[in-house]
């Protein structure tokens, strides 16, 4: 609460509609003796009002990379008499690949809204490539830009990670039979797909 005092004003609290509003408020000082004459004084919304925190519904989660897909929404502590506009980005140290091992869908590109009156915006939807290599897992991790109409709150960061699905290892076959003047007989391992990784049998 933001309190003013002097003659001929008082102003006790406000509410503000913007994340910067610039209120200019005109006080007449009356003087019996003197001319009227008005002062300005300036208020910004940010020193005098408490905005709704909006924050990510959890800062990070893990699934396989058969899941197909993995959600996250952007969520207030309060609800808010307007929208709230959440954008976001890909952290350049996310060490998934977009467009080759995951894509991003919102109903809007890069931003989520919480509607006036509810807690939860549309869903930030990861799409998870279930390609056929092996490689380590990966992460996919997700920043909250300045929202509109909210405070940022914590956690304003979401970490994906995206798990790889191990590959299956076995013999070439389950037996062989040879003469006892082969020489030798011969028997490999094998994946049932590639890997980016070397693998010890």
């Amino acid at each position: 609460m933001t309190r003013l005092t002097g003659t001929g004003i008082r102003l006790t609290r406000f509410r503000w509609l913007s994340t910067l509003l610039l209120i200019t408020l005109l006080s007449t000082i009356a003087m019996p003796t003197a001319t009227i004459t008005s002062t300005t004084t300036n208020v910004y919304a940010e020193e005098c009002c408490c905005w709704p925190k909006v924050s990510f519904d959890s800062a990070s989660q893990s699934e396989p990379e058969d899941c197909g897909s993995m959600s996250l929404t952007a969520v207030l502590d309060k609800t808010s008499a307007l929208d709230v506009t959440v954008p976001f980005t890909v952290d350049a140290s996310s060490t998934a690949t977009d467009g080759v091992d995951y894509s991003i869908s919102t109903t809007t590109p890069g931003q989520v809204t919480i509607v006036a009156g509810n807690l939860t915006s549309d869903t930030i939807t990861i799409n998870v490539v279930d390609d056929a290599l092996v490689e380590p897992d990966e992460t996919v991790i997700i920043n909250m830009g300045t929202p509109t109409n909210a405070n940022k709150g914590t956690p304003d960061s979401h970490t994906a990670t995206i798990e790889d699905n191990e590959p299956k290892v076995s013999f070439d076959s389950a037996s062989q039979s040879e003469p006892e003047d082969c020489g030798s007989m011969s028997l490999t391992a094998v994946l049932d797909k590639t890997s980016a990784l070397d693998v010890t049998v």
